[in-house]
C-alpha cells in the first residue's frame, strides 16, 4: 500500500471518531451537527434496517422509505464515510425519481392526501441526492458516472417552471462541478458551456469571473456545505400549507489557506434555501408568498419531526446544509495542511469555526483533487488520534476490508 493510500484511509477512519464525552442521549439529527457521526450512523442505519424488515412483509415501498436512507447517506458524508454514504443514497434515489420517470408533478399531485404520499422529495432534494452521489463519483475517480449524475441533478431542478413556463436551470453548483467534469474529461467546450449557463445565476459576477479563468485547469478544489439547510413547516389554517425555513448560521466569508499561506476566498456557489423557496413542487413560490403572512406564530417546531394532523407534506431532508461554496487553485502534488478560516457578514473572524485538515493528498497529474467540507463549532478540535473507531455495520465492515 503506497503512503498517500494509507494516510488517506487512516484520516477516513479517525474522521468518524468524535473527541471526548458521548452523545447521550442527544438525537441523530442534533448528532451530525455536534459531530457525533458515529452515533447518528447507527441510529440513522436503526432506521433503514426497521424499513428493510418492514418491507419485506408489506408494501414494496413505504410511505417513508427514502428518507432513512438520506439521513444516513448525510451522516456518512460529513463523517467521511464515502461508501456509505454511496450506498444509502443508492437506496433512496430509484424510489425518488419514480416521480420524475412518471410524470412529474403530475402525476404528484393526483395521489391521496398531501401526508400520505410516498416520499420522494422536491426537485431541490431530488438535485441534492443526485449532486452529492455525483460527488462521490468525482472523488473516486469516476468522472464519466459522476458527470451522469451532476447532468441527472440538473434534470431534476429542471422539474419546476417559473410563472413564464420556462425550465429553472440554476442548480449552479452542479454546473460549475460538471464543468470540471467535462474539463477532466477533454471535452473544454462542454465546460465552458456549463460555466455560462452557471454564470447567469451566480451572485457575485466580479468574482465568478475570476474563478471560471483558472477553475477549469487547476488541480485542486474545495467544496464547503454552510449552515443548516432548508426543512419545510407546517403553517396556515388546517396546516394546509407549506413554510421552508433554515438556519444559515454566522458565517458568510471563508478565506482558504495551504501550507499556512492565504490562498483566496471561496465563492458563493449556490443557495440551497433559495432552491428549496422557489422550486417545491407541492407548493411552488407563489404559494409561499401567498401563506407568507400566516406562518408568523409557529413557535417552536423540532426539525425532523412530523407535525401530528398535519393536512401538508412537511417532511424533508433536513441534514441539507443552507449553501454551497467553492474554491479552487493549482498546488505542488504532495501531502498539504488546509485550513478553513470563517468570518460574520462584518467581516470579523470566527475563531470557533475554523478548521484544519492535515494530510490532504494532491495527486500529480490529476486535476479532479477534491476536498468536501462543511462549517461548524470547533470541528477543529474535534477528532482523537488514539484509537480507531469500532465499525457499526456490515456495510462499514466490508468497507475496511476493502481499503485494507
Amino acid at each position: 500500500m503506497n503512503i498517500q493510500k494509507a494516510v488517506s484511509i487512516v484520516t477516513l477512519l479517525l474522521m468518524i471518531v468524535p473527541v471526548g464525552g458521548c452523545a447521550g442521549k442527544m438525537n441523530a439529527y442534533d448528532a451530525v451537527h455536534n459531530g457525533f457521526y458515529s452515533k447518528a450512523m447507527h441510529e440513522f442505519n436503526k432506521d433503514a434496517y426497521k424499513q428493510e424488515k418492514y418491507l419485506k412483509k408489506k408494501n414494496k415501498y413505504d410511505k417513508d422509505y427514502a428518507l432513512p436512507y438520506l439521513h444516513l447517506a448525510s451522516a456518512g458524508f460529513e463523517g467521511g464515510a464515502y461508501s456509505l454514504a454511496e450506498t444509502a443514497l443508492m437506496h433512496a434515489l430509484p424510489v425518488m425519481q419514480r416521480m420524475e420517470e412518471s410524470g412529474g408533478q403530475n402525476l404528484f399531485a393526483l395521489v391521496t392526501t398531501e401526508d400520505q404520499r410516498q416520499y420522494k422529495g422536491d426537485p431541490y432534494e431530488r438535485s441534492a441526492a443526485n449532486f452529492y452521489l455525483g460527488l462521490i463519483r468525482f472523488y473516486n475517480g469516476e468522472h464519466d458516472r459522476a458527470l451522469a449524475l451532476f447532468r441527472r441533478a440538473l434534470v431534476s431542478d429542471m422539474d419546476t417552471k417559473n410563472k413564464e413556463e420556462e425550465a429553472l436551470e440554476d442548480y449552479t453548483v452542479a454546473q460549475i462541478m460538471a464543468a470540471k467534469t467535462y474539463a477532466i474529461l477533454g471535452e473544454m467546450d462542454n465546460a465552458k458551456v456549463m460555466l455560462d449557463r452557471a454564470e447567469e445565476y451566480i451572485e457575485d459576477k466580479v468574482a465568478f469571473t475570476e474563478f471560471k479563468e483558472h477553475f477549469l485547469t487547476d488541480n485542486f478544489t474545495v467544496l464547503i456545505a454552510n449552515g443548516i439547510g432548508p426543512f419545510k413547516m407546517s403553517c396556515g389554517a388546517g396546516k394546509a400549507a407549506i413554510k421552508v425555513d433554515c438556519d444559515s448560521g454566522p458565517v458568510r466569508k471563508m478565506d482558504i489557506y495551504i501550507d499556512e499561506k492565504r490562498y483566496g476566498s471561496a465563492l458563493k456557489a449556490m443557495d440551497v434555501t433559495e432552491q428549496a423557496e422557489q422550486h417545491t413542487a407541492s407548493f411552488g413560490r407563489r404559494s409561499v408568498q401567498a401563506f407568507k403572512g400566516t406562518c408568523n406564530q409557529i413557535t417552536s417546531v423540532a426539525m425532523g419531526l412530523k407535525l401530528m394532523g398535519s393536512k401538508s407534506d412537511s417532511r424533508s431532508w433536513i441534514l441539507l446544509p443552507n449553501g454551497f461554496y467553492i474554491f479552487s487553485t493549482t498546488i505542488d502534488p504532495g501531502l498539504h495542511t488546509v485550513m478553513l478560516k470563517c468570518f460574520d457578514k462584518k467581516g470579523k473572524e470566527l475563531p470557533r469555526y475554523e478548521q484544519r485538515w492535515f494530510y490532504i493528498p494532491v495527486v500529480e497529474g490529476k486535476e479532479g483533487n477534491l476536498l468536501i467540507l462543511r462549517t461548524g463549532i470547533d470541528k477543529c478540535n474535534q477528532y482523537k488520534k488514539i484509537k480507531r473507531q469500532r465499525v457499526l455495520t456490515k456495510v462499514q465492515r466490508r468497507d475496511v476490508k476493502k481499503w485494507k
